[in-house]
């Protein structure tokens, strides 16, 4: 049960493309509130976050470990 969590769980969080939609979500938040105290941090965190996953290519690690899991 726990191994189907971490493992859900790390499939969404080393997903670039979910941070680029946290991102920009939370920006968009930002616009709306316009405080520039709590929102805007975080989506640029995010944004940050994609761009170190994309440049990285998790996606590749992603199909080493994956396949030598589930035998």
């Amino acid at each position: 049960m726990l191994i189907e969590i971490l493992s859900f769980l790390t499939l969404w969080l080393l997903n670039p493309k979910v941070w680029l939609i946290i991102g920009i979500v939370i920006v968009s938040l930002e616009l709306i509130d316009g405080s520039f105290i709590f929102f805007l941090p975080i989506g640029l965190a995010s944004i940050i976050t994609f761009f170190c996953l994309a440049y990285f290519n998790v996606y590749e690690v992603l199909q080493r470990i994956y396949p030598s899991f589930w035998q």
